[in-house]
């Protein structure tokens, strides 16, 4: 968690978005203009944020608070708060898409925590089959995240888990 030292990297982010978007400082990076990968569709787009400014270099944690939050029921996250099923039937392949940029970002340096994050949402797509009986989004998922996928499915295979899937992409 945040807060508990000054200094942060690039991979306590891998592990935790626990900068707050309302109170982030950043030294801005990209004077050229944005990279011509970026798309407003990557999600979480503050935590990419994140990431592409704490590759330049260590991340400081002020303790003290900088701004207010106020949370309402129309924002990204309100929904996932509620029911991740359903926040990530919305916005999972985007998360997917965001996870498959970096990782080619990062030259696969970091190719481990975005599979473990990307096994959250095919998680959540599996729960999403499971009470819809359509694997349309997962299928959807594996089309678009093969690799991520892959490790998903050989860890459900290590324990001994099938799941009943139209065998489009599998």
């Amino acid at each position: 968690p945040g807060g508990e030292r000054l200094w942060y990297s690039l991979r306590d982010l891998l592990i935790s978005n626990f900068i707050q978007t309302n109170s982030v400082m950043y030294r801005w990076r990209f004077q050229n203009g944005l990279p011509g990968w970026f798309a407003p569709t990557l999600i979480p787009g503050d935590w990419y944020w994140h990431l592409l400014h704490a590759e330049s270099g260590k991340i400081a944690y002020l303790r003290k608070p900088m701004s207010a939050y106020r949370r309402h029921a129309a924002s990204l996250y309100a929904r996932a708060e509620k029911d991740h099923v359903a926040h990530r039937h919305e916005h999972g392949l985007n998360e997917l898409h965001t996870y498959s940029v970096c990782n080619a970002h990062f030259h696969n340096r970091y190719y481990k925590d975005f599979s473990r994050l990307a096994r959250g949402v095919f998680a959540d797509f599996v729960q999403d089959y499971l009470k819809t009986k359509d694997d349309g989004l997962l299928q959807e998922g594996i089309a678009a995240a093969p690799d991520f996928a892959k490790d998903f499915l050989s860890l459900l295979t290590e324990q001994r888990m099938k799941l009943p899937l139209s065998g489009k992409n599998t």
